[in-house]
């Protein structure tokens, strides 16, 4: 079972402090929520905890060990890091795009495997995209391709599983669609850490809620105690009266 802690942790860039001593803990079978106004540190804690950024002080560790320190295949097998810019380089058709989830696992000169053509299968089903097979990326919505980013990172398998604003290019179903992709990953094993703006989803989805706001940590704990009135008033300047509640809407089949 994985257990991922961040542990005091300071990020600069260009020198200039953006992450000030933010500290979490997850294990295996939880969603974390990340949430704060723009600019808070959402996106650098999950760059510190995906190894894609050295901290200048505290520690980020995986089972014990520290990320940075992963050789880079190894790494790249345990930890699915998904950005919040979707945009791509080259006119892939989706399935090659999703098959790059894999590519940490492939030998050099080697046909993928069952398993891994298997993974990809299950990965663009569960993102609902495979009546988009034989598409180019680049002729997709922004909210399809977000669904193919998606897919690609499901297909990893990975233990840590690092999402950054998944839902803010879809529209309401396909939010759902997604916060329900996140929760299944978690019963399976997975850990799940998202920064996302939609409190509510925020309240009905995550086990765990951390308020970020000015590069620190204000808050965390179950939604209920992270998300109090007087700290809603403080940080997002919103009124909420009788405090945040789960959204009713549910997915109709």
């Amino acid at each position: 079972m994985s257990q991922l802690e961040l542990s005091g942790l300071c990020a600069q860039y260009d020198g200039a402090p953006v992450l000030h001593e933010a500290s979490l803990s997850a294990g295996a079978g939880q969603v974390v929520a990340l949430v704060g106004p723009n600019g808070a540190g959402k996106s650098t804690l999950l760059r510190c905890a995906g190894g894609l950024l050295a901290p200048s002080q505290g520690q980020a560790l995986l089972d014990g060990q520290a990320i940075t320190a992963l050789a880079d295949r190894g790494r790249a097998r345990r930890i699915a890091y998904l950005a919040a810019d979707t945009s791509v380089a080259w006119s892939l058709e989706v399935e090659r795009l999703v098959a790059l989830g894999r590519a940490p696992f492939l030998q050099p000169l080697r046909r993928m495997s069952t398993e891994d053509e298997a993974a990809i299968t299950s990965a663009m089903e569960a993102a609902d995209i495979t009546h988009l097979t034989g598409r180019r990326v680049d002729s997709l919505s922004s909210g399809e391709r977000a669904r193919v980013h998606l897919a690609r990172v499901l297909a990893t398998g990975a233990d840590l599983i690092l999402l950054d604003e998944p839902i803010a290019a879809l529209d309401p179903r396909h939010q759902l669609r997604v916060m329900e992709i996140v929760r299944a990953s978690a019963r399976q094993g997975a850990i799940v850490v998202m920064a996302i703006h939609a409190l509510d989803l925020a309240v009905r989805y995550a086990d765990h809620v951390v308020v970020m706001d000015e590069g620190r940590v204000r808050a965390q704990g179950s939604a209920h105690e992270a998300l109090t009135a007087e700290l809603l008033a403080d940080v997002f300047g919103i009124a909420v009266d009788g405090g945040l509640k789960p959204s009713a809407a549910r997915l109709i089949d």
